[in-house]
């Protein structure tokens, strides 16, 4: 899978924060680069594969985020590109209750 890496938009292309009312930096930080590792054996992976990348929205201060279903359907790994909530996918992980030692 390609490294996501730390992408971010051009410079003339990003909106101009004095256009908006609210804070534009924040709200484009909020949305994530997601990759997914699912095991070949998995009942989608012969559908959506075993390696998925999409995007999530970073919907609180906790660390929840929300993405579609199917990128992390049976995933043993989540990864995001941010490191700062590596944490709270784990935290998720265990509330879901998925076995930490695959995870």
């Amino acid at each position: 899978m390609s490294d996501l890496g730390d992408w971010e938009f051009p410079e003339p292309l990003r909106p101009k924060s004095e256009g908006w009312a609210f804070d534009v930096g924040n709200a484009l930080d909020s949305v994530l680069s997601l990759s997914a590792e699912v095991p070949a054996d998995a009942f989608t992976a012969s559908i959506l594969g075993t390696e998925r990348a999409g995007n999530g929205v970073l919907i609180d201060r906790s660390g929840l985020v929300l993405t579609i279903g199917y990128l992390i359907t049976e995933a043993e790994h989540v990864h995001s590109s941010s490191d700062l909530y590596f944490d709270r996918f784990n935290e998720l992980k265990t509330d879901l209750g998925m076995d930490m030692e695959y995870c």
